[in-house]
């Protein structure tokens, strides 16, 4: 009958499947899989349990290459268990899991073939053409500054993401969440290191892509250096894979260092240098740091905006023939208004952001030789801190009734 409308064409049944399998992706969220039974008890003694499963899933979605609408479900499992690690710590390396996942998205390096993950992406019948590409390298990098940042949010200075993680506590390495992480992370702080030198050469500062990538290096690097076992060389390790040369040239860029969207790459700058002294020898060479941290109003004085990092750069980056007591009275001096919860502190920060970031950088340097002597200026300067909040504290619980 003419007057009846067209049927709706039918689906093949390869498309038919995406669909569904994708209806059901899209609602796949760590809360409708929450609680320790889920994850550790499979529902049949055949099936695996969920983690591997996710990780199989994963793999499975990225070998999709002729059917980029199934390929694009990939994102949905591999967020969930960036979430569930992040809740629980991650897998020790010796798991595999995180390996198998970077490896489903190509993130390799380019300059030797990939090495053992070249060797696992050919086992998949991955095309190399397809994985790896710009999308699948940013989500790798997502995947490991997301659990850097929860995990060790604290030696970043970030102390409201490490209060969201338990697992962000640190028992000693090897037995902590963060010493799990860092395990990981080292594997694969070549490919990191690969990628942000080709990012940090584009300088391309006014795309917002290019910012963020920049910025969860730059996260990814700082963990690396804060994180290190006491058994660890990461000056050594960062300097030989191109990862320090690569933070000094985003660092460079033209009208970066100050940029609001920079503070993952300013505080790995920063952090990597306390953690390792022998990089400043480095970070000195490269032609226009010190200029930035010197020149730029946001981080002279006590008024900048970036007052916080200019202070500490007077410890890290003295000038020359500056003595090590000269460059701490230089710094306490710029710290203590930073520190003084009557001020309030600078852009907005307070003394509790100034406090915490001065703590990551201490913590960074665990080395034999403290970043600031016991008993000298900069630990006078805490101690006024914690007096006056102390005070300021016991003032206002005074007014109680």
């Amino acid at each position: 009958d003419p007057a009846q409308p067209a049927p709706l064409p039918r689906l093949g049944a390869k498309l038919s499947v995406d669909a569904k399998l994708s209806h059901m992706l899209r609602r796949l969220s760590r809360a409708c899989v929450d609680g320790d039974d889920v994850w550790r008890h499979s529902p049949h003694a055949a099936l695996p349990q969920l983690a591997p499963a996710l990780v199989s899933l994963t793999e499975t979605l990225a070998r999709s290459d002729g059917r980029p609408a199934r390929r694009a479900m990939r994102r949905a499992p591999l967020r969930v268990l960036r979430e569930h690690w992040a809740a629980i710590g991650p897998p020790p390396r010796s798991d595999g899991s995180i390996g198998r996942l970077l490896a489903a998205l190509g993130f390799e390096s380019s300059r030797n073939g990939g090495g053992n993950i070249g060797a696992v992406m050919e086992r998949l019948g991955l095309d190399g053409d397809a994985r790896g590409g710009d999308e699948d390298v940013g989500l790798a990098l997502e995947f490991l500054a997301y659990l850097c940042v929860r995990l060790g949010g604290e030696a970043l200075g970030d102390f409201a993401s490490a209060a969201q993680s338990s697992a962000g506590k640190r028992t000693g390495f090897g037995v902590g969440a963060a010493g799990h992480m860092w395990g990981h992370v080292d594997a694969h702080i070549g490919v990191v290191a690969e990628k942000f030198d080709a990012l940090a050469h584009v300088k391309a500062t006014g795309d917002d892509s290019w910012q963020q990538r920049v910025g969860m290096c730059s996260l990814i690097v700082a963990f690396h250096a804060a994180k290190a076992p006491g058994n660890a060389n990461p000056g050594d390790v960062l300097t030989k894979t191109g990862a320090l040369r690569a933070l000094c040239v985003a660092f460079t860029a033209p009208d970066n260092a100050a940029a609001p969207h920079s503070e993952a790459l300013r505080r790995a700058v920063l952090l990597v240098a306390a953690a390792a002294p022998e990089a400043v020898e480095f970070v000195v060479a490269v032609p226009g740091v010190r200029s930035e941290v010197e020149s730029r109003d946001e981080f002279r004085g006590t008024e900048g905006s970036l007052a916080a990092h200019g202070a500490m750069w007077e410890l890290l980056l003295p000038a020359p023939g500056t003595s090590r007591e000269d460059a701490e009275r230089s710094c306490a001096t710029r710290l203590a208004p930073l520190l003084d919860p009557r001020r309030g502190g600078v852009g907005g920060g307070g003394s509790s952001n100034a406090l915490g970031f001065l703590r990551a950088a201490q913590t960074a340097a665990r080395g034999a030789t403290p970043l600031w002597r016991r008993g000298g200026a900069i630990d006078g300067v805490l101690r006024d801190a914690l007096t006056h909040l102390a005070a300021t504290v016991s003032a206002g619980g005074g007014g109680g009734g």
